[in-house]
């Protein structure tokens, strides 16, 4: 799956588009991946600014970081970046979700919005 609707020039009758890249990231996306892995996640929903996860792995190809990007208020770069960390037997050692708290109501930048971190996480 590469596409849901059209992120760059949505159909006004659109409640959402979403656009997964994996070798052809824009500048805000993670590093071009030829191996399956997706590099950067761009969507739309109706009312709200294009916004993207561009994502990073490790040697093993594990996801270990996404950064946010919004491409219409840049200050909110970074408000929701996630990062994975781990060895080489544990997938998960420690997750870090870092949000910051806003004052509206939409999804997922809700009031409940905040810093979490789990450490010592194993599957």
């Amino acid at each position: 799956m590469k596409q849901i609707n059209d992120v760059t020039a949505p159909d006004p009758a659109d409640l959402f588009s979403m656009d997964l890249r994996y070798n052809n990231p824009t500048a805000s996306g993670g590093t071009a991946q030829f191996n399956g892995n997706i590099s950067e996640i761009v969507w739309k929903s109706a009312g709200l600014d294009k916004q993207s996860f561009g994502d990073y792995y490790d040697t093993l190809n594990r996801l270990k970081e996404a950064r946010y990007f919004n491409a219409v208020k840049t200050t909110n770069n970074g408000r929701f970046n996630e990062v994975i960390g781990g060895g080489l037997k544990t997938h998960l050692k420690n997750i870090r979700l870092r949000a910051k708290p806003t004052r509206t109501l939409w999804f997922p930048e809700g009031p409940l919005a905040q810093s979490v971190r789990f450490q010592n996480f194993n599957l």
